[in-house]
């Protein structure tokens, strides 16, 4: 039998903690296998006011702060803490712009991840690689454009045009005056190697300790020589940063 000092324990907050991390476990699970059953099953179990919220269509509000070594990430009172890393400011700053690129670079110069050495010289900063993800995003952006403008829909139109604008003003960042590079390709190769790195390492712990969240930022958080954060439009999430 148990005792009653661990009987006590039963229901207490770790308790509570290796729960949700189950239930959220097993409902990304059976969402990435196809069994919807079993996931409106586990949301069922696990419904809180966000998940209720989310239903309705209310976006959910998670937090993504910093207090010294932690960060704090996830909705009111189901939020997890995961030790830093360098990736985390890399996502912080993707998640305060939504749907918008910021190049590898730029990533790296912010977090102070890859310093510009005299003598780089391998060529522009816009190497092809990265030259074919400016402009496949740019031509997506410019058929939603289409696509909008077609069903006379302001609200996307406005947004498709903001994103296109923030774009190719990271192109115009890239570049100097007269169309002189700013950086050379090894070190957009470096920034673009560090920065997924970094995000990667970060999005790890982030599904380590709250899976839900976690597969979330899988799903929206793309790297490579351009980076962003597109979500869901049908799980909108605010975030307190």
């Amino acid at each position: 039998m148990r005792s009653p000092a661990s009987a006590s324990k039963v229901g207490g907050p770790g308790d509570r903690t290796r729960s949700r991390l189950l239930l959220e476990r097993a409902l990304a699970s059976a969402r990435a296998l196809g069994m919807p059953k079993l996931a409106a099953a586990a949301e069922a179990l696990g419904a809180s006011p966000w998940r209720r919220q989310a239903a309705e269509g209310v976006p959910a509000r998670w937090a993504f702060r910093r207090d010294g070594g932690l960060w704090t990430i996830g909705p009111e009172g189901e939020a997890a803490q995961v030790l830093h890393g360098r990736g985390f400011e890399h996502l912080r700053v993707l998640l305060g712009h939504p749907r918008c690129a910021f190049s590898a670079v730029e990533l790296a110069a912010r977090g102070g991840g890859v310093a510009v050495r005299p003598g780089d010289s391998a060529g522009p900063v816009l190497d092809e690689r990265a030259r074919r993800e400016y402009g496949q995003r740019l031509a997506d952006l410019r058929g939603e454009l289409d696509v909008a403008r077609a069903r006379h829909d302001l609200g996307s139109i406005a947004t498709v045009e903001a994103e296109i604008d923030w774009l190719e003003a990271a192109v115009r960042r890239a570049v100097g005056l007269g169309r002189r590079v700013r950086h050379t390709a090894s070190t957009v190769e470096r920034a673009r190697t560090a920065v997924t790195k970094a995000i990667r390492a970060a999005l790890r712990r982030i599904l380590a300790a709250s899976p839900l969240v976690g597969h979330h930022l899988v799903r929206s958080v793309h790297t490579g020589g351009l980076c962003r954060y597109e979500p869901d439009p049908s799980h909108p999430v605010v975030w307190d940063l």
